[in-house]
């Protein structure tokens, strides 16, 4: 089953791969442009990448404090160094294979455990995203007024969904399941929100630590932006800050490549960004990932004992 995942995964890499040449080659201007990146521009770029790395480093040392497991600053970056590479290189999200591997035979972490705060705080972070996409869309005209009214339509509906979950978690309705390995399961899948509601000390600090790595994104793509002499708002970034990182919850080929592009075309109408702003955007943060991955390689190199 895995070999078939597998499989599939690299197919549509290839397809993607394919149709991202074809587009290239119609469009060679598009390389002209990210040649001209000045080194300024390229300094503050890779600056505001390495911040992005630490800053989900920090997160992970945040949420994995609820199950009293304590990361350094440098294990934490680490991980999500070498996680990231895996899902650069491999199908799937096989990233978290190895992060869920490395904490159960270090620190024993329980894989529900793992599991449930990690839903928990994408569930979290992810409707924060819905709401922020559906107030945008609310207050604008870009994609015409029939196509606006079914777009928010469909957001409210999502929304309400989300706070209906958290307000049939909040009254404890689950609890009324009779069947016993059926209940046991659920209280284990639920741990998570359970841990967001009473730790409220490390919540803060989660909360906090994503809204610092969610300005600094937004500062990364306007910085990838500028330097190919685009002026995108704030509001456009920001939605397409918010869909990205929807659409990488979906590993669909190795580090979402193509995937990601072609859904950010999709829903073009959302965020305003043309296409060819959409392929420079991409290949000029895939680069400087790779790239700060390499860095930070070299860095735990010097750093890590172990």
């Amino acid at each position: 089953m895995k070999n078939y995942k597998a499989y599939i995964s690299y197919i549509f890499l290839i397809i993607f791969l394919y149709a991202f040449f074809s587009y290239i080659n119609e469009n060679i201007q598009l390389l002209n442009e990210i040649s001209s990146i000045q080194i300024g521009y390229l300094g503050i770029i890779f600056l505001l990448s390495f911040i992005n790395y630490v800053m989900k480093a920090k997160i992970n040392i945040d949420i994995y404090s609820f199950s009293k497991i304590k990361l350094s600053i440098l294990e934490s970056l680490r991980i999500v160094s070498r996680s990231t590479a895996i899902n650069l290189s491999g199908p799937v999200n096989i990233g978290a294979g190895y992060k869920l591997h490395y904490l159960k035979k270090k620190y024993g972490l329980d894989i529900i455990e793992n599991f449930s705060i990690n839903t928990a705080y994408a569930f979290y972070l992810n409707s924060f995203y819905i709401i922020i996409i559906f107030l945008i869309t609310l207050s604008s005209n870009r994609s015409g007024v029939e196509n606006n009214i079914y777009i928010n339509l469909f957001l409210f509906s999502l929304i309400a969904a989300l706070f209906m979950f958290l307000k049939i978690i909040s009254l404890n309705k689950l609890d009324k399941i009779k069947i016993k390995i059926l209940k046991n399961t659920v209280d284990k899948l639920l741990l998570g929100f359970v841990y967001f509601k009473e730790d409220t000390e490390n919540t803060k600090k989660l909360i906090v630590s994503s809204i610092v790595y969610i300005l600094f994104s937004l500062i990364y793509l306007q910085a990838i932006m500028s330097s190919v002499g685009f002026n995108i708002s704030f509001y456009s970034l920001l939605v397409l800050h918010c869909l990205s990182s929807m659409v990488n919850l979906i590993k669909l080929t190795p580090g979402n490549i193509g995937f990601l592009e072609v859904s950010l075309i999709f829903f073009q109408n959302l965020h305003g960004i043309t296409t060819n702003q959409i392929i420079i955007f991409s290949v000029v943060s895939r680069i400087v990932s790779f790239v700060s991955l390499i860095l930070l390689f070299g860095f735990e190199k010097l750093t890590y004992k172990n």
